[in-house]
């Protein structure tokens, strides 16, 4: 197939729109991709180890070379394509992936003042909420953060589904107005499924709008 359209991909006008009213750690929408006529997907790989693969691959840019645009040509915002447009070759080989257990959806849920009898009519068994997860601590590929006057320290947990021996650099790009720090720096995996956490701060500065990035 080729595809002569050199805006391709851009975002549906009537492809959801965020922000995510119920929770603001989520980033709606986590992805955009051909949503018409699918009609039905299987894999023996957790949902969330897909999902994360997913989000960590996605593209920015057009077949132009240019970010994405929505359905007026102007550029698309976090709110209307999440992370990028998925880019299926890419997200084989996402080298890492962050896990989430179905434990931690039920405190997840816990951290959002659900009651116990609310949670537990949503995953099917009784529940008691005697620990919750802060929205912003959801071990999930995005940051959504509302900027507070002090500064804002969220932690993520990385699993290695790359290389054996691999490191990896932090680079942040973006957030204008926005001062990021990330620790450590460099993260050092020595074998296959090892975990390594890390620690992002954020601090406005001169924060005008909703700037938006991605650390890589």
């Amino acid at each position: 197939m080729r595809i002569e359209d050199k805006h391709t991909p851009t975002i549906a006008y009537f492809s959801a729109r965020g922000p995510f009213r119920i929770s603001r750690g989520i980033l709606k929408p986590d992805i955009s991709a051909p949503g018409v006529n699918i009609l039905a997907v299987w894999t023996p790989t957790s949902a969330i180890a897909i999902k994360s693969a997913i989000i960590t691959t996605a593209d920015l840019v057009n077949l132009d070379n240019n970010l994405i645009q929505d359905e007026t040509l102007n550029l698309a915002a976090p709110f209307s394509m999440g992370s990028g447009h998925v880019n299926s070759s890419r997200a084989t080989d996402p080298r890492l992936i962050y896990d989430i257990h179905p434990e931690d959806y039920v405190s997840y849920l816990c951290g959002l003042k659900y009651t116990d009898q609310q949670v537990s009519n949503i995953v099917k068994r009784k529940v008691h909420c005697t620990l919750s997860t802060p929205e912003s601590e959801l071990n999930y590929p995005l940051f959504f953060v509302t900027m507070k006057s002090a500064p804002q320290t969220f932690t993520r947990t990385v699993t290695n589904v790359g290389e054996v021996n691999s490191t990896y650099t932090v680079k942040v790009f973006g957030l204008d107005g926005v001062e990021v720090t990330v620790n450590p720096t460099i993260l050092k995996f020595s074998t296959l499924n090892e975990k390594l956490l890390y620690n992002v701060t954020v601090k406005a500065s001169t924060l005008i709008g909703h700037p938006h990035g991605f650390i890589t």
